[in-house]
């Protein structure tokens, strides 16, 4: 398996502690492996998208708002679905 999964990085976000909660957007599978995707509410610091590789925070942006961090959680989602990532369904996402 690649270890480029990830590799879109628009802006690394502070320490990783305390990224683990968040409200669950997708969850996706290819082989032995799973993404998970998350969004965060930073109040006055805007949004924030987590991703976990195999339940290990791997990275995680800032947007300034809800659509920009949805937009972008969508956009990596259909990247990882062109590259063959499996979507897992977990639920729908709802708006704050």
């Amino acid at each position: 398996m690649r270890n480029n999964i990830l590799q879109w990085r628009p802006r690394s976000v502070g320490p990783k502690k305390d990224q683990t909660a968040g409200q669950p957007l997708w969850s996706m599978h290819k082989q032995s492996a799973r993404i998970d995707c998350t969004v965060l509410d930073c109040a006055e610091h805007g949004w924030n998208v987590v991703f976990h590789f195999n339940s290990q925070w791997f990275s995680s942006h800032r947007f300034r708002s809800w659509t920009e961090a949805i937009a972008a959680a969508d956009d990596k989602h259909l990247e990882l679905v062109r590259a063959g990532w499996t979507p897992i369904t977990e639920g729908l996402r709802s708006a704050p």
